[in-house]
């Protein structure tokens, strides 16, 4: 009898150890969210501070060293042009040593943004999203920050480039979709299923079959995000893009898309997905000839998922810069310099 109970104690110190510190995890990963969420929430009050101060001295943006004083340079310029800034987080997710952020600023832009070119004010309401990925250390600093996001959006919101006239992907929604439409509790659910190992394979298998969108994985209908628009996307829709990825294989036979950073929490998964691969073979781009020129196309996309339970996603946000691709292409100039 006594052998049998020092077998169980052993058993539950050795369980005990075992989820300590993946307890202290969650509740990092918990504490790195709320931090970004509060320094967001002060922001919107006119506290730049409040974020700058979670950035280290010194740190990674992107694979660049950048420092502090730069974000707060980058924030006051902002705040100076758009005095109402705000950076909204529509969604967090954490986990580990990482938070992802969707977010979306908005504000009037009344005065002028003074960059290297100063951009003079339109007096509108301006607005654009991106997603953000933030990396912390034991004391709480930021040491690694990425931004995926589409500046051409950016630059229309702020008057600098004509308007562009684009329909989405199936049937644009009015708001408030997808996860706006739950409560909050059913929301808080959505990130506590404990769904994470499951969801990142399932991501990390799509990421495998290479660049474009597949039916398998998607809910029939699902809500996709496009630059904070969200539409109702059907299995007809996504087979209707079909040829364009075909064509893109064709051109690029050794794409590849992997994710450099995942991060899932319950339901959702955000990831920092690079896309690689050499224009290599000709191609007819729906009736224009193309030639390959042998160059390297290297791009960023950043995605977040929510799946349901049988493992399909039913909301996704898309942030990506797809100038690279179509200038790679030679569908678009290349950029002069």
């Amino acid at each position: 009898m006594m052998k049998i109970k020092t077998v169980i104690l052993i058993t539950l110190l050795v369980l005990v150890v075992s989820i300590l510190p993946t307890m202290a995890q969650d509740e990092a990963a918990q504490t790195n969210k709320q931090m970004i969420r509060t320094a967001l929430d002060e922001l919107a009050g006119g506290d730049l501070q409040s974020l700058v101060d979670l950035y280290a001295e010194t740190f990674l943006f992107g694979v660049e060293s950048a420092s502090a004083d730069s974000i707060e340079l980058i924030l006051a310029a902002y705040r100076e042009g758009i005095p109402d800034l705000q950076i909204v987080p529509n969604i967090l997710i954490a986990q580990d040593d990482w938070v992802a952020a969707h977010v979306t600023w908005t504000g009037t832009f009344t005065n002028t943004l003074r960059f290297e070119q100063n951009i003079p004010p339109t007096g509108e309401t301006v607005n654009w999203t991106e997603l953000l990925f933030f990396r912390f250390n034991d004391e709480g600093e930021i040491i690694e920050f990425w931004t995926v996001s589409d500046p051409t959006i950016q630059m229309i919101e702020l008057g600098v480039m004509p308007s562009q006239e684009s329909e989405p992907t199936g049937t644009a929604l009015e708001e408030p979709a997808g996860y706006q439409l739950l409560s909050d509790d059913e929301l808080d659910t959505t990130f506590t299923s404990g769904m994470e190992e499951r969801n990142t394979e399932l991501l990390q298998e799509q990421l495998s079959l290479g660049f474009g969108t597949f039916i398998q994985f998607y809910a029939d209908p699902y809500i996709e995000w496009n630059s904070g628009v969200p539409s109702s996307v059907t299995a007809t829709d996504i087979q209707q893009n079909a040829p364009f990825f075909e064509l893109l294989s064709t051109a690029i036979p050794d794409q590849e898309l992997t994710a450099d950073i995942i991060v899932a929490e319950g339901d959702w998964v955000a990831a920092l997905g690079i896309f690689r691969g050499t224009f290599t073979e000709d191609v007819n781009f729906f009736g224009t000839q193309l030639a390959h020129t042998d160059q390297e196309i290297t791009f960023q996309v950043g995605v977040v998922d929510r799946y349901n339970a049988e493992g399909k996603i039913v909301e996704e946000f898309l942030e990506s810069d797809f100038s690279p691709l179509l200038r790679g292409l030679g569908l678009i100039p290349p950029t002069e310099g």
